[in-house]
């Protein structure tokens, strides 16, 4: 189911290989495709439908960050990079991920599109980001949190009905990451993207009881 809704939402946007390297359309209709996001994770994430912004979004991380493609130029709503060679990550490679977001995230940067096939490993063994139109810079923990969400929401639907992938990623992330997220858990669209991993949605309850019930004794105590 992953792999079907990828191909969905890359077919509306026009990303075509020509020669060497890729031409990215952002323009038109190709802009609704980050709606749900928008609504789903309102007050979360500064998701952008203008082509401009995300254009100068990925232009600017794509300049700024070392593990992505050289872009070559652009204009409003198009960008030319280069093509990078090598093979996306999978379900699979979730410590990965978790690694590339908490990376990120300690340098103030957030992505807003974790989608595990986003990265690119080339054929030096690096792994590259391809696609970074609604990237920010920002050390907010509640934009950070979505970055958390998307990667979840994805392993869950490439692994669903089994969602013991996003749990792990879940716990790694927490484990490893910036644990203030939690804070922003409590969102009613996260509660959303998560219902149809119950079990995994008793977790993130758990651990935000766990976050405010720990605020709350400290401030009786202080």
């Amino acid at each position: 189911m992953g792999k079907i809704l990828t191909f969905f939402l890359k077919s509306l946007y026009q990303s075509k290989k020509v020669s060497r390297v890729i031409v990215k359309s952002m323009k038109g209709i190709r802009s609704l495709k980050w709606l749900p996001a928008r609504i789903l994770l309102f007050g979360i994430y500064p998701y952008s439908l203008d082509p401009l912004e995300r254009t100068a979004r990925e232009v600017v991380f794509m300049t700024e960050y070392d593990n992505s493609p050289e872009v070559i130029a652009w204009a409003p709503g198009v960008i030319i990079r280069e093509y990078v060679e090598g093979k996306a990550l999978s379900e699979k490679d979730y410590k990965e991920v978790v690694k590339i977001i908490v990376d990120l995230h300690k340098m103030c940067w957030c992505l807003g599109d974790t989608k595990y096939d986003n990265f690119i490993v080339d054929k030096s063994g690096r792994i590259i980001i391809i696609d970074a139109e609604q990237a920010i810079r920002s050390c907010e923990s509640k934009h950070r949190v979505a970055d958390l969400i998307v990667a979840m929401t994805f392993f869950i639907l490439a692994n669903w009905p089994n969602c013991e992938v996003s749990k792990r990623f879940f716990y790694e992330y927490i484990r490893q990451g910036d644990r203030d997220v939690v804070r922003y858990l409590v969102h009613p669209g996260i509660f959303i993207l998560m219902l149809p991993c119950p079990l995994l949605l008793r977790d993130i309850v758990y651990e935000v009881v766990k976050v405010y019930r720990t605020k709350l004794t400290i401030s009786l105590l202080f």
